[in-house]
């Protein structure tokens, strides 16, 4: 018998006073999770998260005897949740849920937006699958009754951003359920041609000031911005981040102008080849667009008059 008090948001104590069996048995509901056992065990019916913190800290046999124990009643496993980390606005993205169940029987599968459900197949259920309208998303269901652990959902908006979890449960007497949940970002991507580099000179001489901008429309969220020079990345002091512009577009959607500028004086180490090449990257949540420009030197013959004339002073004093 255990003896471990443990606080809880919903209550003022938690008592664990019991034997683990009583923890492990039929009223088990699992979470199968990428990131930490913790979170598994914590979705017993009675074990909060904090508690299993502080058996995980304080009391490591406990803690490992549990972990052991829950994991080896866990009989339905999600093997893999596929849910796209960024997705561009108008395009159609499917959602995968691959489980295994052991020697269990499934009783549904379910997806949810936002703990919202949108969707659920139910195999000994007429009908069998199922659909929820929620906000922002448009299932397609063309596709359903050949894979009913696939979904896609087409023409995304920005409202098809959130949180997805596809839930399993298995059939009865224990009705088991794992889950995993996976975060969808729809964004508006810059506009074609973007980003957009200007005010750069098509020539420059030696020791010039290079100056130009680097500017990305009307995207969501605000792109970032990166100058690079001959592949070499510049940041301050020589690169300028301007203020990003929000305005609101035709079909009433948020967007943002994103704008840097670059001042830099030229020397010899700048050219290759008789030429600089300028690059400017935007990206947004790890999707990425470059432009790219060749400015080419005037006159490899040219001499800055500030320079020259310290030259011919230094030879003069030879």
């Amino acid at each position: 018998m255990w003896n471990v008090i443990c606080s809880h948001r919903h209550t003022s104590h938690f008592e664990l006073q019991q034997p683990l069996s009583r923890y492990t048995g039929s009223r088990l509901k699992a979470k199968q999770h990428d990131d930490d056992d913790e979170d598994l065990l914590a979705l017993t019916s009675r074990v909060p998260l904090n508690c299993v913190n502080k058996l995980r800290h304080k009391c490591g046999m406990l803690y490992s005897f549990l972990k052991f124990s829950v994991l080896m009643t866990v009989g339905i496993r999600l093997e893999n949740v596929t849910v796209p980390s960024v997705a561009i606005i108008g395009q159609s993205v499917g959602l995968e849920c691959q489980y295994r169940l052991e020697d269990d029987k499934l009783y549904s599968l379910k997806w949810y937006k936002n703990d919202q459900e949108f969707f659920r197949y139910s195999p000994n259920s007429r009908p069998n699958i199922v659909t929820f309208q929620t906000h922002g998303v448009q299932v397609d269901n063309q596709e359903l009754h050949n894979h009913p652990n696939r979904v896609t959902l087409r023409s995304l908006s920005l409202n098809s951003s959130g949180l997805f979890r596809c839930e399993v449960v298995s059939e009865s007497p224990v009705f088991q359920t794992v889950f995993k949940e996976r975060k969808l970002n729809v964004i508006i991507p810059p506009n074609p041609g973007n980003p957009h580099l200007s005010k750069f000179s098509p020539t420059i001489h030696m020791y010039e000031i290079l100056t130009g901008n680097c500017t990305s429309y009307k995207s969501y969220p605000a792109a970032n911005l990166t100058f690079y020079i001959n592949e070499r990345k510049w940041g301050s002091p020589n690169v300028t981040e301007y203020e990003s512009v929000k305005e609101i577009d035709r079909e009433g959607k948020e967007v943002w102008t994103s704008v840097i500028g670059l001042r830099v004086r030229v020397d010899n180490n700048f050219f290759n080849k008789g030429a600089i090449r300028i690059k400017c990257k935007a990206s947004i949540l790890g999707r990425e667009w470059i432009t790219s420009k060749n400015i080419t030197h005037q006159n490899k013959n040219y001499q800055h008059p500030l320079y020259s004339s310290a030259r011919n002073q230094y030879s003069s004093g030879m």
